[in-house]
């Protein structure tokens, strides 16, 4: 992602206009462990500071349909997301919003994370 220097005057001006949260995209465009887990870290380090703000962060590391290997992607990613998920506060809320899966349910342990309030599909 590009530096954002003016985040937090952003959702400061987004917290009082009664936004209910925001998100940073990412594209995934291979499965490399190392790259997945840079970008959710990023995600999710972007993402405590929207909810900080009071504000519920959009965490969308998006993996590109084209991607070789998608469904090795995906698993890398649901990894990765899952092991931040469980590094949270219960309080520290977030929506997730993926690609669709190669396989059905493949998802499920996020949707059900006590710390996911919203599970929404990318339709790209």
């Amino acid at each position: 992602m590009k530096p954002m220097p003016h985040l937090d005057g952003l959702l400061e001006k987004a917290r009082s206009n009664g936004v209910f949260g925001t998100k940073m995209r990412s594209v995934i465009k291979k499965p490399s462990k190392a790259g997945i887990e840079k970008v959710v870290a990023q995600q999710f380090e972007l993402g405590l500071r929207i909810v900080e703000a009071g504000l519920c962060p959009i965490i969308e590391p998006e993996v590109d349909i084209e991607c070789p290997e998608k469904a090795l992607a995906e698993q890398l990613l649901e990894q990765a997301i899952c092991s931040r998920l469980d590094d949270l506060d219960e309080d520290q809320l977030v929506m997730l919003k993926l690609t669709l899966p190669e396989v059905d349910d493949f998802y499920l342990r996020l949707i059900e994370h006590p710390n996911v309030v919203r599970f929404v599909a990318l339709s790209g």
